[in-house]
């Protein structure tokens, strides 16, 4: 079986089980189109035809099994961020002990409003 008819035969799988997040419409194998292919997932890009939303999902084959997990990026973000280096324990370390001396808010950098800032 070549890459193209595995992916096609992946994404009608993942087809049956989900819908649009948006409008609730069941989607349809024609709905995705293949980002990028690795032996053992593949990455989808889906647009829903009736609300034009359009989201990623990465479909893992394993075991027999093919699970999807979507994603807030879209396919550029994917393409961008798939290839940069990963965070490690260090990473995380190195934030957490900048968060405890922060003393600004984050309002800069979320779209959303803070909590406390929706009651008032």
């Amino acid at each position: 079986m070549n890459e193209f008819n595995a992916a096609s035969d992946i994404a009608a799988l993942i087809a049956q089980r989900l819908r649009c997040q948006a409008c609730g419409r069941r989607f349809r194998p024609q709905d995705f189109s293949l980002v990028e292919a690795i032996p053992q997932w593949n990455v989808f890009a889906l647009r829903c035809a009736m609300c034009l939303s359009q989201r990623l999902v990465i479909g893992v084959h394993a075991k027999g099994t093919i699970r999807a997990y979507a994603t807030e990026l879209d396919a550029d973000e994917w393409k961008r961020y798939r290839r940069s280096p990963r965070i490690d324990t260090d990473d995380v370390v190195r934030i957490a002990r900048m968060l405890k001396t922060y003393t600004d808010d984050f309002s800069d950098v979320l779209e959303d409003p803070i909590l406390d800032e929706v009651d008032s």
